[in-house]
């Protein structure tokens, strides 16, 4: 049998994790994982920024404490933009559904708590609020789920950008493919432009590295634009690309980020592999 917890809270610094503790008019939830269960089997979340401030940002959700085997689990949600108004213009309002990843299958330990924290990487937008709902449930043991994220921005067009940091984590360790797998099962991707200048652009994702067993792949991680610069607003929730490429273990993975088409100006970009 499934169960719940969700947690929410304010992200009021760029790079800067925030716990998430409350849960609307319940301040304290509790955040043991249940006696039983060994996974969390699916994870639901949204984020939404004010665009106080102009700029561009990926919105990650990090998994850790001692309920987490395996050490903390980042995952990109979202990436966002913003970019002042002309006075009296309108700006459009952020609105975004929960993006949904079922069987996360992250391997916990039941009866342990769990911490979810929240993070705006890149520009400070303002405040951005957000909520996540973990499934609670049962995988075979050893059949988990890893996950590795990288984020960054791209400022010139038709030119790769590696993506080497997690927001507050500036000099991760490599991104190697973890012991115990043997393919990348898919990419969670999200790309968001901060509207500086008039134009339209493709993202994509480049995959690079000794880690690839077959050579370097790329991926679309969405597209962007806008019509006028009198201000824009928005969020691009993530989207999970299932993909079954086969990987060499502990050989390092390499990220880009990469714009194309016309310069919007920067576009940031979020990427997290999913390892099986």
């Amino acid at each position: 049998m499934s169960r719940t917890l969700t947690l929410e809270g304010d992200i009021t610094a760029a790079d800067t994790p925030t716990q998430l503790t409350s849960q609307g008019s319940i301040t304290s939830p509790s955040r043991l994982t249940p006696q039983g269960a060994n996974a969390i089997k699916h994870i639901y979340a949204s984020v939404a920024h004010d665009g106080a401030a102009a700029g561009g940002a990926v919105f990650l959700a990090r998994f850790g404490g001692n309920a987490i085997q395996g050490g903390d689990q980042e995952l990109v949600l979202a990436a966002g933009g913003h970019q002042d108004g002309q006075s009296g213009s309108d700006e459009a309002a952020v609105h975004m559904p929960p993006v949904r990843y079922l069987n996360a299958d992250i391997e916990i330990t039941g009866g342990d708590i769990l911490d979810i924290e929240g993070e705006m990487a890149g520009s400070d937008l303002g405040t951005a609020t957000i909520v996540v709902t973990v499934v609670f449930g049962n995988i075979p043991k050893g059949s988990g789920k890893l996950y590795r994220t990288r984020e960054g921005e791209a400022t010139a067009i038709d030119q790769k950008s590696q993506l080497t940091t997690i927001g507050s984590k500036t000099s991760p360790n490599a991104l190697t493919v973890p012991s115990g797998t043997s393919q990348l099962s898919a990419i969670i991707v999200a790309s968001a432009g901060n509207h500086a200048a008039a134009q339209a652009s493709s993202g994509l994702i480049r995959l690079e590295g000794p880690g690839l067993k077959n050579g370097p792949e790329v991926v679309a991680a969405g597209s962007t634009g806008i019509g006028q610069t009198t201000g824009g607003n928005n969020v691009s929730p993530a989207v999970i690309l299932p993909l079954g490429i086969e990987t060499i273990r502990s050989q390092e993975i390499l990220l880009f980020g990469e714009m194309q088409g016309s310069d919007p100006g920067a576009v940031s970009f979020g990427a997290t592999l999913v390892f099986v």
